[in-house]
């Protein structure tokens, strides 16, 4: 019976019923099935916005790693005919040594400290003594990897963030700076030892006639979609994750690049067998983690275009883009460079990776032109790869600049969009104005929060991996 009506059902009204016929339709039912469309449209659209960060931070990544390669020894090589130069000419406003010069000199120290002790490091007995090991072992292995890098990037950005605050405001406190100095040396020494043997392990993955080392590579992937998808995040710790993927991604690349060194003969097959699957496997997981991580916390796609807003506010020069962007502040102190603004925000650690990359280039440079480097043949040569790297980076930072004043106007013309249907630079009603400045504090105020997170910073009791 029915229970409500306190009427009786005939059982041909009850199968009817059942099978759907003449049902009356739910008025909630197409508010629910917009909302299931929304879900479903989000769901496929996140790996494609993810992406586009993604792909933008890849690129600042190579530029900051150029700069370290090309730009910092002609910054080192300045600022040493500066040291050389300014005593002999003190009235000369262009030829004075100033704290930035300062600072150049002891990275430059610093990279020189761990290339030489990476130099002495025995890459064929890490080769063998990996390749030996047990399928267990090395599954230890990477994962102590792996959590050693994140801790050593964490505290390795710290002692460089204080060394250059040392630098730019004491500095004549040598004892300060002689310490920080000596740490700082340790850090980048440590840090590109284990980079160095990362490299290695992945050499030996690669070279395997087992799938061992490959499988453990792939499956660290999953492992890493489990601890990240089924837990509750903010955009904040979303925007620390893309960031984790963007150095997971320029990392492997460049491993890659370093590892295909040793393999000069058989570029096609490397880059066709083992190297496809593992940055295939590291693009899939990462559209499944974004992808299900902004439909389990709610989170819409329109968070990544604050992402790359907050990136590009980073390398955009100051003042070029319109109202209301002309006015505002770029938030925290002006780096130096922008590898520092890639390392605070991405978590990059240039330092070692930059001393690792010359190792392998060094290693595998020709044997003629590590006895004798100084020869004219090898000058010319070294000097025609240097002047395409420079080109190079000149191209990307170039490119880097005009997308970010690019993504800046872009979204200060929807702003306009959304308050002014003239699309005018000034809204001219008061009203306008009023809806207009709403806004833009509103919106200004979702990017401040973004851009103060640091890749390596608490933010709602954790630190995504």
């Amino acid at each position: 019976q029915d229970v409500a009506k306190g009427s009786g059902v005939s059982f041909f009204d009850f199968v009817w019923q059942d099978l759907g016929v003449e049902q009356e339709e739910d008025p909630g039912l197409s508010s629910k099935n917009a909302s299931v469309e929304d879900d479903v449209f989000n769901f496929i659209r996140v790996p494609l916005e993810a992406e586009k960060v993604l792909f933008f931070g890849f690129f600042l990544c190579a530029d900051s790693l150029l700069f370290m390669l090309v730009y910092l020894p002609l910054r080192i090589i300045r600022a040493v005919l500066l040291l050389v130069i300014a005593p002999f000419r003190p009235q000369r406003p262009g030829l004075r040594f100033h704290r930035t010069q300062f600072y150049d000199l002891l990275r430059g120290f610093i990279i020189l400290v761990a290339f030489l002790a990476v130099l002495r490091a025995p890459m064929s007995r890490i080769y063998h003594y990996v390749r030996g090991q047990t399928f267990m072992k090395l599954y230890v292995i990477f994962n102590m990897l792996d959590i050693f890098d994140r801790l050593m990037c964490s505290f390795g950005q710290d002692i460089l963030d204080s060394l250059f605050y040392m630098t730019k405001t004491s500095p004549r406190a040598y004892v300060g700076i002689t310490f920080r100095l000596i740490l700082g040396s340790v850090y980048a020494t440590l840090h590109t030892l284990l980079y160095f043997v990362r490299l290695i392990t992945l050499n030996v993955a690669i070279n395997s006639s087992s799938n061992a080392l490959l499988t453990i590579l792939i499956s660290n992937n999953f492992v890493e979609l489990k601890g990240s998808v089924f837990k509750r995040f903010a955009e904040q710790n979303l925007f620390q994750i893309t960031c984790s993927d963007i150095v997971e991604r320029f990392e492997l690349f460049v491993f890659l690049m370093l590892t295909s060194l040793q393999h000069p003969a058989s570029w096609s097959d490397f880059f066709y067998s083992s190297a496809v699957y593992v940055c295939a496997c590291e693009f899939l997981v990462d559209w499944i983690k974004h992808a299900f991580i902004t439909k389990f916390n709610r989170i819409s796609y329109h968070a990544y275009r604050d992402e790359m807003e907050a990136l590009c506010r980073d390398i955009a020069p100051v003042g070029t883009h319109k109202h209301p962007y002309a006015n505002s502040q770029r938030l925290g102190v002006r780096p130096v460079d922008p590898t520092q603004a890639v390392a605070q925000r991405i978590g990059l650690a240039t330092l070692p990776l930059t001393c690792v990359t010359l190792r392998f280039v060094w290693a595998n440079a020709p044997h003629a032109f590590r006895e004798n480097p100084f020869t004219a043949p090898n000058l010319v040569c070294a000097g025609l790869v240097f002047t395409c790297l420079l080109l190079l980076k000149t191209f990307i930072n170039l490119m880097l600049r005009g997308h970010a004043c690019a993504v800046l106007m872009s979204r200060e013309r929807k702003i306009l969009q959304r308050t002014s249907p003239r699309l005018s630079s000034l809204p001219s009603t008061p009203n306008e104005k009023e809806l207009q400045k709403a806004i833009v504090a509103k919106h200004m105020q979702k990017i401040s929060n973004l851009a103060g997170i640091r890749r390596y910073q608490i933010y709602k009791s954790r630190v995504p991996t």
